[in-house]
């Protein structure tokens, strides 16, 4: 092809490219499909319960929900995507509200810069953990200890990577909430995976504007020993959709050591 002869590496480019946006929608429509579908089942769940197929109105309750809560949510930049569904829900319905037990299935793609070239990855994951959650007039906190399994691939292959393959490494996640007015609100959340020396870490103010909606500024850190990654964005949050579906729109600039770009992402939740 005489394109490629007079610019090399240009069909390679063209399939990356390809490959970004085929990653981009496939991650995508995995988080809208499996949070319609979670939310479809968690409506059938709710009217067994309310109706006594499952237990009845003394079914297992979260923080005075209906039983638990389904978290799903999609953030993409170039080149970089993260798809996510899980859920928290009461260990046992007899238990205090506050011990839950959470579930978690991800997908992961980003890059970084070593040795003079760049490594793409791509990376599955899931979750399954327990946790300790209160909350008072001032606010709200929680922590969790589980397991996580992850299976990440390197192109070029990375072999120095702890993240490198199939891997069970336990997790640890801290959350909290601080009401400051009736209005404003800071919240903060901080995981770590201890071996791989990954971290993931998360700062919101938001303001309430309406009966639901909230505004604000977000700050999002990220990384392990191969890469770091900075996030600062402003969210759209508690928007109501479709039931008790909420829907949060957030997007900004993501800065990394292959240059500063931008990234848009949506949150959704749904208690069942």
């Amino acid at each position: 092809m005489a394109i490629n002869q007079q610019y090399p590496g240009t069909e390679k480019s063209t399939v990356r490219r390809a490959g970004i946006i085929v990653t981009t929608f496939v991650s995508f429509c995995f988080t809208i499909g499996c949070t319609y579908t979670s939310v479809a089942l968690s409506q059938q769940i709710s009217s067994s319960m309310s109706s006594g197929g499952l237990g009845g109105s003394s079914g297992p309750m979260v923080g005075g929900g209906m039983g638990g809560i389904l978290l799903s949510g999609f953030e993409a930049n170039p080149g970089n995507t993260y798809a996510y569904i899980g859920t928290i829900l009461p260990v046992y319905k007899s238990w205090s509200d506050s011990i839950v037990q959470r579930y978690w299935v991800d997908h992961l793609t980003y890059s970084y810069k070593k040795d003079g070239q760049i490594i793409h990855a791509n990376s599955w994951g899931g979750e399954a953990s327990l946790g300790y959650r209160e909350a008072a007039q001032w606010g709200r906190w929680g922590v969790f200890a589980g397991l996580l399994y992850r299976d990440t691939h390197f192109s070029p292959d990375d072999p120095d990577s702890r993240a490198r393959g199939g891997i069970v490494r336990a997790r640890f996640q801290f959350e909290g909430e601080r009401i400051i007015t009736d209005r404003l609100r800071a919240s903060a959340i901080t995981s770590f995976v201890p071996g791989q020396y990954s971290y993931w870490a998360r700062g919101r103010l938001l303001y309430r504007v309406g009966e639901r909606v909230s505004i604000g500024p977000e700050v999002i850190g990220l990384g392990d020993p191969d890469f770091n990654i900075m996030q600062y964005g402003w969210v759209v949050a508690g928007i109501r959709f479709w039931s008790q579906l909420d829907i949060g729109l957030k997007g900004g600039a993501r800065m990394t050591d292959q240059g500063t770009t931008g990234y848009a992402g949506i949150e959704l939740s749904h208690p069942y």
